[in-house]
């Protein structure tokens, strides 16, 4: 897929099963992209100091994010 492909496939295609949880629980790409979206815009409004690493532990399982 290349560089940025999961991001580009889910803009041009949101609607394609991206995740399936153990219980059936189908996830399309747009929503996972939309819920990396939240959570990488909630890091980047910390305004992290330049060439810093952030690291998350976030649960297994789907609630809000």
């Amino acid at each position: 897929m290349g560089s940025l492909g999961f991001w580009r496939r889910a803009q041009e295609n949101p609607g394609w099963i991206a995740v399936i949880e153990a219980d059936g629980t189908r996830h399309t790409a747009g929503d996972l992209l939309a819920r990396v979206n939240q959570i990488t815009g909630g890091l980047a409004s910390t305004r992290p100091a330049a060439r810093r690493w952030h690291a998350a532990v976030l649960p297994k399982w789907r609630g809000p994010a």
